[in-house]
């Protein structure tokens, strides 16, 4: 299944950047699909939530607000 939607324009300029031979317009190129991927793309997940699930009498957690899971090295 498939969720990403297509950008005809973005498409047009990576088979021109493919094809230039001349380095600023290949940048200029680059330049805007960045921008246009900047605009249109909704977010990029940098991490994803992971279940961890640990028990062991006598263990003491402390939840912190970045969500780390320092307390299982100590």
């Amino acid at each position: 299944m498939r969720f990403c939607r297509r950008n005809g324009r973005v498409d047009e300029l990576v088979a021109m950047i493919q094809t230039e031979s001349e380095r600023e317009k290949r940048k200029a190129l680059c330049s805007e699909v960045q921008k246009i991927v900047t605009e249109e793309l909704p977010y990029v997940p940098l991490w994803y939530v992971d279940v961890v699930s640990a028990h062991r009498r006598g263990m003491q957690v402390e939840l912190t607000p970045t969500g780390d899971y320092d307390f299982l090295i100590k």
